[in-house]
């Protein structure tokens, strides 16, 4: 509505469409006693808007939905691809999807280093070099007591089996390589017989611990085949 028709005492014949529209709350009072003038100041006077940013319609729509309003429940609702769901319930029906993703990715991965591990030892049979818990790794080294030296792959032990042997124990750092790329390393080393290369007398690997355990060899030969980070 122009101005000019608010301005027109008789603006009433202009109108041709009911509506409702806010007023300013100080206007109230004004429309009450005054009528028609009372109805022109408070639409030129306008209405203030508030709002608020919810936390709750940014989380919907930053999982790809787009948050909406009920009049009539006053509830919010979050519109997704599968229907007009309730925020907390399309939320968490997405966080759900997500996590049964990564589960299976990581239940697949430790199912198939599994398999490697068993088919290794199975063909390596009675050469196979002994898998030792990581428990057993710690006993064996006293709890990592005596260090001998540090590659790029991890820190190096001295160690004592049960049978009096001294060993070397390496223990490689968590973030390198995979189990896969693990059991093939054992599998590599397992299959070199040379008189200048220590013998690879047991690993470990258990979830992201990995272990080898070599003989003790002090002449030198230790720490060029075991330091080495290649």
């Amino acid at each position: 509505m122009s101005d000019a028709i608010l301005a027109n005492s008789n603006w009433y014949g202009y109108c041709k469409d009911k509506v409702v529209t806010p007023i300013m709350k100080s206007a109230v009072l004004d429309v009450l006693v005054n009528n028609s003038n009372g109805f022109v100041r408070a639409l030129q006077g306008g209405f203030e808007l508030h709002w608020e940013n919810l936390g709750d319609c940014r989380a919907c729509e930053e999982s790809g939905c787009c948050c909406a309003y009920n009049t009539n429940s006053t509830v919010l609702l979050c519109i997704c691809k599968d229907g007009t769901r309730n925020r907390k319930r399309c939320s968490r029906h997405f966080v759900i999807t997500i996590l049964y993703w990564l589960l299976r990715k990581f239940w697949n991965k430790g199912r198939g280093n599994a398999e490697n591990l068993e088919e290794f030892l199975k063909n390596c049979g009675s050469m196979a070099p002994t898998r030792y818990k990581y428990s057993d790794i710690k006993k064996i080294t006293t709890s990592f007591k005596d260090k001998l030296g540090q590659g790029g792959y991890g820190g190096v032990y001295k160690g004592k089996l049960i049978d009096g042997r001294l060993v070397a124990v390496k223990v490689l750092s968590e973030s390198k390589g995979n189990g896969e790329e693990f059991i093939n390393e054992v599998a590599s080393i397992s299959r070199t017989s040379h008189v200048n290369i220590v013998t690879l007398l047991g690993f470990c690997v258990e979830g992201h611990k990995r272990a080898l355990v070599y003989e003790f060899m002090p002449n030198g030969s230790l720490e060029k085949f075991i330091y080495d980070d290649e």
